[in-house]
């Protein structure tokens, strides 16, 4: 009975070290996060290229399934079905925009688009590779 009761007491110790640890850890982090910011602000001033922003959720993956108005991508057990629209940009893989035509099977792309009604609205989609279907 006595060695359990030392046994939890060392379990206890040891605990609350650990929980210290932890919190002495987060502290330095929140400490070290204002210097980050301030080496991210002054890479902020450097030229990058410039690139639209498309607001909306993203999916990367293939695309299996390609129709008049919509086509179908599948990465892993995700399967994403979206609807083309009049504004969707289509952009080749050398960052060019192009039309719906650059489109093939298999190419792996990375999708932009927005949930209207029932439907996901494309706005972009950006060819990543170039298809690996045999043909």
């Amino acid at each position: 009975m006595h060695q359990r009761k030392h046994m939890s007491i060392f379990c206890a110790v040891l605990l609350a070290f650990a929980l210290m640890s932890v919190a002495v850890g987060a502290e330095k982090e929140k400490a070290t996060s204002p210097e980050k910011k301030v080496e991210s602000k002054k890479s902020a001033g450097k030229k990058k290229a410039v690139r639209a922003k498309v607001s909306g959720a993203s999916f990367y993956g293939k695309i299996i399934f390609l129709g008049a108005d919509g086509c179908e991508v599948k990465s892993g057990k995700r399967e994403l079905s979206v609807a083309f629209a009049p504004d969707t940009v289509f952009i080749a893989k050398d960052g060019s925009k192009k039309d719906k035509a650059i489109l093939e099977l298999c190419q792996m792309v990375k999708v932009v688009y927005a949930r209207k009604g029932k439907e996901n609205v494309l706005k972009r989609i950006a060819v990543v590779k170039p298809g690996t279907c045999a043909r």
